[in-house]
């Protein structure tokens, strides 16, 4: 079966009680609009993002870098309606590695994260100006540090 998609021609099967779509051939880049008002921009493996993709929330939040069989893998920004953004390190749709918060109040943390977590060696600055700089472990400032004021 044959189906049109944003103009372009790709065949694919469409299993009514799994709700997949499974794309034949290799890396195909494309547009796919999701029932729940997601959208995805990118190429596919197999029935999976794969390679660069930008995944657009219905909210407006938007990832835009690496996938890997359907999980945020790799760099890439993730980017909020209400100014809050990340930039960095994934590893299975999770935080990982080094990468830069900001939160929508202002405050930054530059630093490691595990598991979506603040771990290891990191900054935290408050919008008062306050910053934090040193160990974290499971988001939470553990070990040295310092703390200084502004």
């Amino acid at each position: 079966m044959k189906k049109k998609i944003n103009e372009i021609f790709f065949p694919f099967y469409l299993y009514q009680y799994t709700k997949e779509l499974i794309f034949l051939g290799s890396i195909l880049p494309l547009y796919l609009y999701l029932p729940n008002g997601h959208v995805y921009i990118g190429n596919f493996k197999g029935k999976f993002f794969h390679g660069k993709g930008k995944y657009t929330w219905s909210s407006g939040t938007i990832y835009e870098g690496d996938w890997v069989n359907e999980k945020r893998t790799g760099k890439g920004p993730v980017i909020n309606p209400s100014r809050a953004s990340f930039e960095g390190e994934f590893f299975r749709n999770s935080r990982h590695g080094h990468g830069t918060l900001t939160k929508s109040n202002g405050d930054v943390f530059i630093g490691n994260f595990e598991n979506d977590l603040f771990h290891g060696k990191g900054k935290y600055t408050w919008s008062s100006g306050t910053i934090y700089e040193g160990d974290w472990v499971d988001g939470r400032r553990t070990g040295k540090g310092r703390i200084i004021y502004p």
